[in-house]
């Protein structure tokens, strides 16, 4: 019987085995079903509007209701993650935002507190599942390539969104009817939830924090392929959160927003919610508006469709510079990148412009969507990364849904297409500013030094064992 090899770093410095490349799979489709979600809606809106007289007011009230369920599924998925096990919350969470969008599709117009109700099933769904995925994503794959596989994940699972959407836009205007086959494809995923029952393996970090070391090293043995003693990684973890006996909601912040973890917690606090407004304030209101400016509604949908091909070329992108510069300034850039194109996107004066504008503003924000989902959960220990990453995209989404409910159809009605594209890029510019000037470069940094930091204030400075 060979000897069990000890290791402390997980999977840095070893290649991908087969269950963490299903995994990445399963993260991809994750995402990318939360994206889908958010164009096919957009596809439909104004059908729905033509059809069914649903005005801008209550278009702002179905994306308010969209954004507090993602609010509240970051929150509850991301402790969900640190109760329950990544495995199990993704795949609840899953399981969920399928069910929604049927939901969505079987709506009829005489109900409308019930597309209100499927609106935020699917917020909540789709944010919980993803907020879990984000943080098991840091966690099962190496940090030197971290960076780069998230970014491969993401522009995999956003792949087949341009062709979706192109044939959503063609089958969506056939009928009174047909937007809903559209809305179906939404809960294509629950088909995939069997194999990942069965194929999925639990984070061995997770594992470890629970005092599960002999399946955290079933799962480093599956993925490795050769057995693991992860005693010392287990004695590791327990050093960093001695001075507690249960991570409780209290502790999690007292980590949070210790004296070594405030300034990075605040940095990704406001990073995230200015990228987050920025990237959905206009996502169920493109269209919308375009149609309302006199552009024509196939046009559109089409052009609008083709644009999308810049989310997962966006994204692959990313993947050759995101582990480049700290992760901090390739951020800078294409956050600073976005912000120029929408001011392009509000001068243009004909759908074709827009559409090319669309295309070059999506390769940006894409590429900066990818690099945040990347950011956040790396600046966070162990013992609170679920939950810290579920806190900061919960109140992230609590900000897109007052200001997406509140500003598109202000700043629409008041300052035009120019005036509501300016003040997104305005947005954009914010998150540059924050990530370039304040933000700590996290790349190619093992994630569990951080595992260090104590919640014990009052020791803080008198116990030689913590660590800056």
């Amino acid at each position: 019987m060979s000897e069990k090899v000890k290791t402390t770093l997980y999977f840095d410095g070893y290649k991908l085995g087969k269950p963490q490349k299903f995994f990445m799979v399963i993260a991809a489709l994750t995402y990318g079903f939360d994206l889908m979600d958010m164009s096919m809606f957009g596809i439909v809106t104004p059908i729905l509007q033509q059809n069914y007289g649903i005005t801008n007011e209550r278009l702002a009230t179905l994306n308010f209701l969209f954004f507090f369920g993602s609010f509240l599924g970051s929150i509850f998925g991301g402790i969900m993650a640190d109760k329950l096990g990544r495995k199990k919350a993704v795949l609840i969470n899953i399981c969920i935002f399928s069910l929604a969008s049927l939901m969505n599709a079987l709506w009829q117009p005489h109900h409308i507190v019930l597309l209100e109700i499927s609106r935020f099933c699917t917020g909540f769904g789709t944010m919980a599942a993803c907020t879990v995925a984000i943080a098991y994503i840091s966690e099962m794959l190496p940090s030197e390539k971290r960076g780069k596989y998230q970014s491969i994940i993401l522009g995999i699972g956003t792949f087949s969104i341009p062709f979706i959407a192109i044939l959503a836009s063609t089958i969506a205007t056939r009928s009174q009817e047909s937007w809903r086959i559209v809305l179906v494809i939404g809960a294509l995923m629950l088909f995939l939830v069997p194999f990942a029952i069965y194929f999925l393996q639990e984070s061995p970090r997770w594992l470890i924090s629970k005092g599960r070391v002999a399946d955290a090293e079933k799962v480093m043995e599956k993925c490795l392929g050769f057995e693991c003693d992860m005693s010392e990684a287990y004695k590791n973890y327990q050093d960093s959160v001695r001075n507690y006996h249960k991570i409780s909601t209290s502790a999690q912040f007292k980590i949070m927003f210790s004296k070594q973890q405030a300034k990075q917690t605040l940095v990704c606090v406001a990073f995230a919610w200015c990228l987050g407004v920025g990237n959905n304030m206009m996502s169920a209101y493109n269209q919308a508006f375009l149609v309302q400016i006199g552009f024509p509604l196939a046009i559109v949908l089409l052009v609008s469709a083709a644009a999308a091909f810049g989310q997962p070329i966006g994204e692959l992108i990313s993947s050759l510079v995101s582990d480049k510069g700290g992760r901090t300034k390739p951020i800078f850039f294409y956050c600073m990148g976005a912000a120029v194109m929408f001011v392009v996107i509000g001068l243009s004066n004909s759908v074709y412009m827009y559409g090319v504008a669309q295309f070059v503003k999506t390769l940006f924000s894409a590429g900066a969507m990818a690099l945040l989902m990347t950011y956040i959960p790396e600046s966070f220990p162990t013992s609170v990364r679920g939950s810290a990453t579920g806190y900061i995209y919960g109140t992230q989404k609590l900000i897109i849904a007052f200001v997406a409910a509140l500003l598109p159809v202000w700043a629409f009605g008041h300052f035009g297409w120019f005036g509501v594209n300016v003040a997104n890029a305005i947005f954009w510019a914010a998150a540059a500013i924050v990530i370039g000037l304040f933000g700590k470069q996290t790349a190619l940094q093992n994630i569990d030094a951080m595992n260090c930091y104590t919640c014990d204030t009052e020791n803080e400075e008198t116990n030689p064992s913590v660590e800056a």
